[in-house]
């Protein structure tokens, strides 16, 4: 790998400099693009060299455990690349019920926390080693095969290129997650959190993502706060396969779920802009509900009775559930809306005008929620394709198409329209939850439409392969801009400066000092707006909350600082948009700066009167 990045290096050198070349002949440079894919290809291979282990672990059990429960579940009629590539989702839920359960054991019984976390991996290894032996996965070697794992070996590296531009994961929830996953793996250290197993009942919490995390760190040996980022790319890695089966599931149709696939992967900027919000719990449930609806839905038709498929269900529906509990409202969701779709939609297809104008009443419909889709779904290429494909979804799968009309329908009523009724109402779903999980439903339809299109030409070979393929470039196209495989600047708390700050601080502030630090309100929460919300869980540090835009020049500022009775106070201004305005700081008379690298400058209380 290492000799790989090497030649990768000096090729990227060499092109560089005749683009040089170019942009110095001729005025301009059409290889700005290519640079930043191959920046983008250096990068992510430099982090798969550096987690290597980790990655192995995760895909490798998540793989072994899914292949034998998808071989155990009964009689589920599936293509055999689909189940290959379905079984890392399915896995995947069954890990996060297994390293929770594995949580309680190293709880209870620390010293055998580590040991037994190797049980999962081994017995997937063995799995995989007896499926080879039994030539279960002989069929997969063919082009076809080759094709899809080169593609999601390329995913793979273009999201841990994320992690090359990030110190600790992003924003204002990160900090909180870190904290849990410490007092999972170290409980001395993680008690700050007020959130463990130790008051589980009194503050409940998803812990499934960070069970999960817990599990590969006992392993690995990786930081905590590396492995949250790390685990946080490989769920989005595994996410659009997750589509794969559920499009499979309902279509039939392998090219229709491999383009669900690949437009859930690099059509819109969600659910990747979910890691720049620190979602992780919520990124890792939607990540495989697709997959597990998929084996719920196949296996209540043929094997409801089979106990076997029973006790496997119930352990995924609780795997997933640990991950978050509300996918749990989607899930009844999606069976409600099946059960309806059956009685409001034709089975049969439906003319060409009649599925034109379900299509628009479709777009009609997401009116409410069109600025969040605004935000995260309106890449252009992609909206094309996307409109395009609709009628074809509903004229060949049109319950398939109602279903998804409702579900989204169901899912905005009950995330957007109680707000609007009662204020500070807690919903089932919030706003962020709906707009990372729409790329789903959205993903389903194009898959379905991808299939109605390919119907139309039955005998035209060399037309499907035209029209396929330029489908498969529209929707690629906005992935190469980039807007979900590097961290966006406005969730990106913790810098450079920052870490020199804090090593400063580590060596300099007393323990018992008091440092302030920026916040503003969201949601009706609290929540830190710079690297200062890191101070508690890196140094133990005793922190307040002081809203960003409070006025430094104030009094009654002034005073509302000296009335919190310690020796010595602090106040920490970082270099976000939200941080404390380091204009009125540097004028104050009663403050003087005690560090100050870049945009990050820690101030000292010297006085409680105007000098």
């Amino acid at each position: 790998m290492a000799k790989l990045y090497s030649n990768l290096i000096k090729f990227k050198s060499g092109w560089q400099k005749w683009q040089k070349w170019k942009r110095g002949r001729m005025g301009y440079c059409s290889g700005d693009i290519m640079n930043f894919m191959w920046s983008l290809i250096l990068d992510g291979l430099s982090v798969l060299d550096v987690y290597k282990e980790g990655i192995a672990v995760f895909f490798l059990t998540s793989f072994g455990l899914g292949h034998y429960i998808l071989k155990r579940g009964g009689k589920q009629e599936m293509d055999l690349g689909i189940r290959f590539l379905s079984s890392f989702s399915i896995g995947c839920a069954a890990l996060f019920l297994i390293s929770y359960l594995l949580i309680w054991v190293g709880y209870f019984i620390p010293p055998l926390f580590v040991p037994a976390s190797f049980l999962p991996l081994l017995f997937s290894l063995f799995v995989i080693g007896k499926g080879i032996w039994d030539g279960d996965f002989k069929p997969l070697w063919n082009l076809r095969a080759a094709g899809v794992a080169l593609a999601l070996f390329s995913l793979l590296v273009a999201r841990l290129a994320f992690l090359k531009h990030i110190l600790l994961p992003s924003y204002s929830d990160s900090p909180i997650h870190y904290q849990i996953v410490v007092g999972l793996i170290r409980p001395e250290e993680g008690g700050a959190a007020n959130l463990s197993l130790g008051n589980i009942f009194g503050q409940y919490y998803h812990f499934g993502f960070h069970g999960l995390t817990a599990w590969l760190i006992a392993i690995t040996g990786t930081a905590p706060e590396n492995a949250i980022s790390l685990v946080g790319q490989l769920l989005l890695t595994i996410a659009p396969l997750s589509v794969v089966a559920l499009v499979y599931a309902w279509t039939k149709n392998v090219h229709g779920a491999l383009f669900g696939g690949l437009i859930a992967a690099t059509g819109w900027a969600m659910p990747a802009f979910a890691v720049n919000w620190g979602k992780f719990p919520a990124l890792g449930a939607l990540a495989i509900a697709p997959a597990v609806l998929a084996f719920l839905g196949q296996g209540l038709r043929v094997d409801s009775r089979n106990k076997t498929w029973i006790v496997l269900a119930l352990g995924l529906l609780a795997g997933i559930t640990l991950a978050h509990t509300r996918i749990l409202v989607c899930l009844l969701l999606a069976a409600i809306i099946y059960l309806l779709s059956k009685k409001l939609a034709p089975s049969d297809e439906l003319g060409f005008f009649a599925s034109v104008r379900l299509s628009v009443l479709f777009l009609i419909s997401l009116w409410p929620i069109h600025q969040l889709i605004f935000d995260f779904y309106s890449a252009i290429p992609t909206a094309v394709a996307w409109i395009v494909l609709l009628p074809f979804a509903f004229r060949s799968f049109p319950r398939l198409a109602v279903g998804a009309f409702f579900y989204i329908l169901g899912c905005w009523l009950i995330a957007i329209a109680p707000p609007l009724l009662i204020e500070n109402i807690q919903t089932p779903l919030d706003r962020q939850f709906l707009e990372m999980m729409l790329y789903v439903p959205f993903a389903a339809l194009g898959g379905a439409g991808f299939v109605g299109v390919m119907k139309s030409w039955p005998k035209r070979a060399a037309a499907q392969r035209s029209v396929g393929v330029a489908l498969c470039l529209l929707v690629t196209l906005i992935f190469f801009r980039g807007r979900s495989l590097l961290p966006n600047p406005c969730c990106v708390y913790f810098r450079e400066e920052d870490r020199q700050a804090f090593a400063w601080m580590e060596e300099n502030v007393p323990p018992d000092s008091l440092i302030l630090i920026s916040s503003f309100e969201g949601d009706g929460k609290i929540m830190g707006a710079d690297a200062g919300i890191w101070l508690e869980p890196l140094l133990n540090g005793n922190t307040n909350k002081i809203n960003f835009d409070v006025n430094w020049n104030s009094e009654t500022t002034m005073l509302e600082v000296c009335s919190m009775s310690r020796k010595q106070i602090f106040i920490y201004a970082g270099g976000t948009p939200f941080s404390f305005n380091h204009s009125q700081l540097a004028t104050s008379a009663w403050v003087e700066a005690a560090f100050s690298d870049g945009t990050t400058i820690l101030y000292r209380v010297t006085g409680c009167s105007p000098k």
